[in-house]
């Protein structure tokens, strides 16, 4: 007698084995760990996935459910090794304030920060900018930044705040910076200043701190050194920033910082215009100190050498060139701004230092 396969079927039609089979597949199914757009970058498929494929491809003659689940976890995982198809967490690690520079482009925003210096942000095709229509030179922008998979900065969202139409073009970064800073200060009197408002650094800082019993009113303070621009009635000031355009008018004091030339530190105590530039209130810097003068006063006729400073004057003559200390005795008569090349008058003696020391310096 032959052998009979026993069999027992089910009402829809099926063998118990094939339903038993069916019923593991389905468990299998749930047991596959998620894989395609929702795996990690770098947990894209391991050894036991590859394992499940192998065993669902071994089980899908025995019924329909695994052929299903096989499917299933290979389209997935193939999704999931097409760059293109990769979701990466993004996570907004700050937001940065600063005002769109003119290097700026369609795909890389570069802004610049009179508080934190320069950035560089990559512009993607899904960036928020729905709250910025405009990204021109001289804008304030705020800028929800993330690290990218080029770990480069990227911008999640980009939201406007003001734009000035009245900033040149020709203006420096640095300007167009204090100038939306100032404007900004203006508009939060009367109400509570944000973290990113209270933020100073050594070279910025708001006319509120220990400097404030000398510094006029509503500025802000900086400090750098003059570029070769400079001239008596503009000051190009070389901060860690940018290079700021100052304007230097008859109300400037510049009792305390008259030599605008390279490599003098200055401090500038600076305003919003009228006409739309900063204006210095104020300029200091640091003079020699004071010692007994010895004798009379000679007089010096020539021109300011270029390695001049606040302490020192490099006096070219038609003798030769003269060393001069200036301190805090030194008096000033129309010496305002003055730069290399400048024609100036010093009236000197020699002090218990043994050096000539300025007792006063006119300029025409």
């Amino acid at each position: 007698m032959g052998c009979e396969r026993s069999v027992t079927v089910l009402n829809g039609g099926y063998e118990m084995s094939e339903y038993n089979d069916n019923r593991k597949g389905f468990e299998d199914m749930k047991t596959i760990k998620p894989s395609g757009n929702v795996k990690a970058m770098n947990d894209l498929m391991d050894l036991s996935d590859i394992v499940k494929i192998r065993d669902l491809m071994a089980a899908s003659r025995k019924g329909l459910l695994h052929k299903i689940a096989a499917l299933a976890f290979i389209i997935g995982a193939a999704a999931a090794l097409i760059p293109g198809n990769r979701v990466y967490a993004r996570e907004v690690v700050a937001t940065i304030q600063g005002t769109v520079t003119q290097s700026t482009t369609e795909d890389t925003l570069k802004l610049f920060s009179l508080n934190s210096g320069s950035y560089e942000i990559k512009i993607d095709s899904d960036t928020d900018k729905s709250k910025c229509k405009e990204i021109v030179p001289g804008k304030s922008v705020y800028v929800g930044v993330y690290i990218g998979s080029d770990s480069k900065l990227h911008a999640d969202r980009i939201t406007g705040a003001e734009v000035d139409p009245t900033l040149s073009k020709t203006k420096s970064t640095a300007t167009q910076a204090a100038l939306l800073a100032m404007k900004k200060s203006d508009s939060d009197e009367g109400g509570d200043k944000s973290a990113d408002s209270s933020e100073k650094t050594d070279e910025t800082k708001s006319s509120d701190d220990s400097n404030a019993s000398q510094a006029p009113a509503n500025t802000i303070e900086v400090s750098g050194t003059p570029t070769d621009k400079s001239s008596s009635n503009t000051l190009y000031l070389k901060t860690g920033d940018g290079v700021m355009y100052i304007v230097i008018d008859d109300s400037t004091d510049t009792s305390g910082g008259f030599m605008f030339t390279e490599g003098n530190k200055l401090t500038a105590y600076v305003y919003r215009g009228d006409d739309a530039n900063m204006h210095a209130a104020k300029i200091t810097g640091k003079r020699a100190e004071s010692v007994t003068l010895n004798g009379s006063s000679i007089t010096f006729t020539g021109t300011i050498g270029s390695k001049s400073k606040e302490d020192t004057i490099y006096l070219n003559t038609s003798g030769g060139t003269m060393t001069f200390r200036v301190d805090q005795s030194t008096s000033l008569d129309n010496a305002k701004g003055l730069v290399k090349g400048k024609i100036v008058t010093i009236s000197g003696a020699v002090g218990s230092d043994d050096t000539w020391h300025a007792t006063s310096i006119s300029a025409k």
